[in-house]
């Protein structure tokens, strides 16, 4: 009903009140000399879909704990003031993962005390990419107190495989619908044997392994390989060095040797940056 015009007016005249109201919105909506209407949202780039790719350079026989979403490895354990200095690594098996955490593949280094299951962290990377490959999302370095590790999270299934409450599973497939694992029976994990020392290498000298396998040809083959690549490899010495791991023998693929850890590592990151995995030991 129009209550501004008296009942029985012409339709014209009715219609005139409501065509100057419309007529003021209009020029309201002009903007005054000189003004600039605000130029469009621009469209938001669409994120670059990641691809899961299988994990490379993981040791031979090194501790896996199976996640929905990931496999985590233990690349190194060594004894260090009552405590372990630990290499892990952890690998996507699933595109969740990365919309969870914003990347594919993480490593770091820790010191964990088996005693009271607590962790100091010394460093941390996340990577965009599988394979520590891609742009650097995350990167922590050392801190100086001890955690407890919440339930279930990256560093707590490290704490566990360091200190052997865990579990080793076979890794999760890449890119597949898995069933979560709780309550399957795993079998028990391989000891990890303390390094091996070498005669003619002094003690308190440190190697950096870049791979091991079950064939000497091979981890002298994957030396050369990445002496070719990496002037980290191809300017230090490079040597195999057996080992045995749990009921397997083992050849580790190592370059060195370095006066110090942090010289050690140093090299290490240099190879890490290229996509490689790699880890210090000492005494090789």
């Amino acid at each position: 009903m129009d209550f501004a015009s008296p009942p029985g007016a012409p339709a014209r005249k009715r219609a005139w009140p409501a065509l100057v109201a419309a007529g003021a919105l209009c020029v309201a909506a002009i903007p005054a000399a000189g003004q600039r209407l605000p130029p469009p949202p621009a469209p938001q780039a669409a994120p670059e879909p990641i691809e899961i790719a299988a994990p490379v350079g993981i040791p031979a026989g090194a501790r896996t704990a199976a996640t929905p979403l990931s496999n985590v490895y233990l690349l190194s354990r060594e004894p260090a003031s009552g405590a372990w200095r630990v290499a892990f690594r952890e690998e996507a098996t699933q595109p969740e993962y990365v919309t969870r955490n914003g990347g594919a593949s993480a490593s770091g280094a820790v010191m964990v005390n088996c005693d009271s299951r607590e962790f100091q962290l010394e460093r941390f990377s996340l990577f965009r990419r599988n394979n520590l490959q891609g742009e650097e999302r995350i990167r922590l370095d050392r801190r100086t107190r001890w955690q407890t590790p919440g339930r279930d999270t990256l560093l707590w299934r490290v704490v566990e495989l360091t200190c052997g409450g865990a579990r080793s599973a076979a890794p999760r497939p890449v890119a597949s619908t898995v069933p979560d694992a709780a309550g399957a029976a795993l079998r028990p994990a391989l000891p990890l044997p303390p390094p091996s020392r070498s005669s003619g290498q002094a003690a308190g000298a440190y190697w950096v392994q870049a791979g091991a396998s079950d064939n000497p040809a091979l981890a002298r083959s994957l030396l050369d390989k990445l002496a070719a690549e990496a002037p980290e490899v191809g300017a230090a010495g490079r040597r195999v060095s057996e080992a045995v791991v749990g009921d397997r023998r083992v050849w580790r693929s190592l370059f060195g040797p370095y006066a110090d850890r942090s010289a050690a590592a140093k090299a290490c990151a240099g190879l890490t940056a290229r996509g490689k995995a790699c880890f210090v030991r000492n005494g090789g």
